[in-house]
């Protein structure tokens, strides 16, 4: 007696805090695509030039790729997953579905870059290294001078130049023209001339700095007698040359602030991210072009030089050794941008020295707008198996990941889209609404069924729903919020179809009863009876269930798994739910004398005289 007490309220208490605590976390289930709007889009590789087919390791790295890329666009918890050779990749919420599904089919390129300046996003680029970068590559954005830096990143080149010419001419104003004795003729004695002179610096062009006489007694004065702007003295005060004139100290450059540019092309400069470090950026230029250029005049320096990249312990620090192919595409080319960034010239300005006093510059190793490393280079001529990338506190995990980056950098995955869906958000809150509209109707007809035909028993049925479904929503809404799991279309039809495996689960317990009761047990006697056998049976239909969404949800993808995964998740709930709270309270109820003084009311039609009983 008390143990089924204990098992009634303590499930009801579950409960009632679950819902508490989703409501107080705020939790609350991650809507898919099909309920919120977004894109989803089917990517096939291309088989290797010899015909073979891309391994499973060179799938995982691009399923890895894709989903950095997917999270820059700052999708809350996309689904990226592989169902064999293809990937399937659904982005819920996106505003803009066409550029997600352009961005996620576009093939992951390594590239190695000469870096021009390591900076922050606080300090921005220096204009002078930023004018390396050919055209207009960037839009500058500096907070605190927008209009300043939006006119240099217009021109960056212009403006270096501006700002280094001013100090070389600092009189270009004052013409020689301007020093011929024109005010010594008669048109200065006109009546005009003794007006007072105009203080306007607007006036005071190179054209009009003539000086003016509004004495006529000394027209014939010498021009030394004058104090004139067109020879500039040391005793002239600053204030009184015309701004435009005057000749002005070199402002600091003003910093360029620019966005993280992560598709630019491989003849571009682009700004980078560090992989671990948000904070830092890194300007870099174009990939070097190839030596050996046959068959792509523009190809430029990307991964295909790679042969492969292995992390060693190497004198208890984790290094990368990379190898190279030999001649070009490979090792040459490699060298060639390292002799470049060992002299310091302008594609690779010079970022140290050496203790000899030798410029060293850096190599950037970057894919898909995130630099994986930038490794300092000193010399210029390395064996194809010699280089080494190190340094730093670089873990046994950072250098495994480094070298499986650089080592599936050399052999890029051609995308191919298969399949592409776009689903708007007004769409999706409508799918939403339908399914909202078709679980309210189907519990209710379901329990207005139940009340109708057990009463008192129906009750204790629809009150187990209830239960099986606040623990239900719990569940959901906690895997939504912490672990990314997404409520589909599909998922809101299982929860549906469990509506009715909750309901089987109540009407083969109540049916076993009633036939206890009919063979002539009491009721009470025959609640203690039959649950146990009903529960069994319970049981077996509920695993044939769970078999069912167990084999869907590992053999399919998409839309099939969402509905086994929430069918299999409600099967159990119910299960619970019966054994728990069902079982237990009809249990109480027996031992009260209403239900055995008046079984009708609780659905179970009166005791019949067995055929046994007749024949004794």
């Amino acid at each position: 007696m008390l143990r089924q007490v204990i098992y009634a309220v303590g499930i009801v208490v579950l409960a009632i805090a679950g819902i508490a605590y989703t409501i107080i976390a705020g939790n609350e289930p991650l809507l898919g695509l099909d309920l919120q709007g977004g894109a989803s889009v089917v990517l096939e590789p291309e088989p290797n030039e010899d015909g073979s087919e891309i391994s499973d390791e060179v799938l995982d790295q691009a399923v890895e790729i894709i989903r950095n890329r997917v999270d820059g666009l700052g999708v809350r918890e996309p689904e990226i997953s592989r169902a064999g050779s293809t990937i399937l990749v659904q982005i819920p919420g996106v505003e803009d579905q066409q550029r997600a599904i352009d961005l996620v089919g576009q093939t992951a390129e390594l590239r190695f870059r000469p870096l021009l300046q390591e900076t922050t996003a606080e300090l921005g680029f220096a204009p002078e290294i930023a004018a390396l970068c050919p055209g207009d590559a960037f839009t500058a954005a500096n907070p605190d001078d927008t209009a300043a830096t939006d006119a240099a990143a217009t021109d960056k080149a212009s403006s270096v130049a501006d700002d280094t010419a001013a100090p070389e001419d600092p009189v270009a104003s004052t013409e020689p023209a301007s020093t011929e004795p024109a005010s010594t003729e008669p048109a200065s004695t006109e009546p005009a001339s003794t007006e007072p002179v105009n203080t306007d610096p607007a006036s005071t062009d190179p054209a009009s700095t003539e000086p003016v006489n509004t004495d006529p007694a000394s027209t014939d004065a010498t021009s030394e007698d004058v104090p004139t702007d067109d020879v500039p003295t040391d005793d002239v005060p600053t204030d009184d040359v015309p701004t435009d004139d005057a000749p002005t100290e070199p402002a600091a450059p003003t910093p360029l602030f620019y966005e993280p540019t992560p598709q630019a092309d491989a003849d571009e400069c682009m700004v980078a991210l560090h992989r671990d470090i948000p904070e830092i950026r890194y300007l870099l230029g174009p990939a070097p072009l190839l030596i050996a250029q046959e068959q792509d005049p523009g190809a430029r320096l990307t991964g295909e030089v790679l042969e492969t990249a292995i992390a060693q312990l190497q004198l208890a620090e984790w290094v990368v050794n990379i190898s190279f192919k030999a001649g070009s595409p490979g090792i040459d080319d490699f060298n060639a941008l390292a002799a470049q960034c060992a002299s310091g010239t302008a594609i690779c300005p010079p970022t140290g020295t050496t203790t000899s006093g030798e410029f060293v510059g850096r190599v950037a190793v970057e894919i898909d707008g995130v630099v994986e490393s930038a490794p300092t280079v000193g010399i210029s001529n390395f064996d194809r198996s010699g280089v080494v990338i190190s340094g730093g506190a670089m873990t046994e995990q950072v250098a495994k990941d480094l070298a499986l980056v650089l080592r599936f950098g050399s052999l890029p995955v051609e995308l191919t889209p298969q399949e592409s869906r776009i689903v708007s958000s007004t769409l999706g809150e409508d799918a939403l609404d339908a399914g909202i509209v078709a679980g309210l109707i189907g519990l209710g007809l379901v329990s207005l069924y139940l009340l109708f035909y057990y009463r008192f028993l129906g009750v204790v049925a629809v009150l187990s729903l209830a239960i099986s479904g606040a623990l239900l929503w719990t569940m959901i809404a906690w895997l939504g919020g912490t672990q990314g799991l997404a409520l589909t279309l599909a998922g809101v039809t299982g929860l549906i179809v469990s509506i009715g495996v909750s309901v089987d689960s109540n009407v083969v317990y109540f049916e076993h009863l009633k036939e206890d009761v009919r063979a002539g047990r009491t009721v009470r006697s025959s609640v203690e009876r039959s649950f146990p056998i009903a529960f069994s049976t319970i049981v077996k239909a509920d695993v044939a269930s769970l078999i069912a969404a167990v084999v869907l949800y590992f053999l399919t993808v998409g839309q099939v798994k969402g509905f086994a995964l929430f069918l299999g998740l409600a099967t159990v709930l119910d299960l619970v739910a019966t054994y728990f709270f069902m079982g237990p309270v009809i249990r109480l109820m027996a031992r009260r004398e209403a239900m055995s003084k008046h079984p009708k009311r609780f659905g179970i039609s009166t005791a019949q005289t067995s055929t046994a009983q007749l024949n004794s």
